[in-house]
């Protein structure tokens, strides 16, 4: 009897189970995201933190004004899925997947804190740069010229894309920055091939639309802002290969982009 009373009254008890506190993770950090081809990849540059990317990435958290982005929740770091030698083809079908599937992570969540804040693109040199040399070689010829338009239109083509599917997986909130090429064989490299390589960037005459006109433009239609470099970097900050700039010319690339997204902020 006396037992029975004893388990009935345990059973009439509330169980009350006192869980250990616990220290949730911090949020991930909101992302700079960086697509394009040797240049963002930091090519030329001596070590990979004098690359534009990185020397951007300490812009922006310096700008910051919650702990440099080093606070939680104003934290910031960059994923650079840039890879030397890409054209906008390469970028369509190796880059830009890994970008949708980290804007839809981030940007499609409801920790506005983790989102991408920042995509800037630095492609299409390759697509114009090895084709262009070999056709223009004589001077621009009407094989120059056939060569250097189709190109260009196809890369105008692969910008439509890229951008339309960034945008629609970032949203507008996410600010996207185009690069506008420089000339690489600018007192590099034989002038006549200098001079086709300024008419195939900015246009003109025979080459009515040029490449930085086609990134101008595409910009415009997307929401996007442009880094103009094509006066930017000096012929010293181009490496002997004509090609790359060096850690000058990649701190001058890293300025016009803090200059444009500062604005677009």
């Amino acid at each position: 009897m006396r037992l029975s009373r004893f388990l009935t009254t345990v059973a009439l008890v509330p169980l009350v189970l006192v869980a250990a506190p616990s220290h949730a993770a911090p949020p991930p950090p909101s992302t700079y995201l960086a697509l394009g081809d040797s240049v963002a990849a930091g090519v030329g540059a001596s070590s990979p933190q004098l690359g534009y990317v990185p020397l951007l990435l300490e812009d922006l958290r310096d700008d910051r004004s919650c702990g440099k982005g080093r606070a939680i929740g104003c934290r910031l770091e960059s994923v650079n899925l840039a890879v030397p030698g890409a054209t906008t083809t390469d970028l369509m079908d190796d880059q830009l997947p890994a970008a949708i599937a980290l804007l839809e992570e981030r940007n499609g969540n409801r920790r506005p804190v983790d989102d991408v804040r920042l995509i800037t693109i630095t492609i299409g040199g390759n697509d114009l740069l090895n084709p262009v040399i070999a056709a223009c070689a004589a001077g621009v010829t009407p094989t120059c010229v056939q060569v250097a338009t189709t190109l260009v239109q196809q890369v105008s083509g692969s910008y439509t894309t890229i951008l339309s599917r960034l945008r629609e997986a970032a949203g507008h909130g996410t600010t996207i920055a185009l690069m506008a090429y420089y000339n690489p064989l600018r007192d590099c490299g034989p002038d006549a091939l200098a001079a086709v390589a300024d008419l195939v960037l900015e246009g003109g005459g025979p080459v009515p639309t040029g490449l930085n006109d086609v990134i101008r433009t595409q910009a415009a239609a997307y929401g996007a802002v442009v880094a103009e470099t094509y006066l930017a970097i000096d012929p010293s900050e181009v490496q002997p290969d004509c090609v790359h700039p060096d850690d000058a010319g990649h701190a001058d690339i890293a300025e016009a982009f803090a200059e444009v997204v500062g604005a677009a902020r």
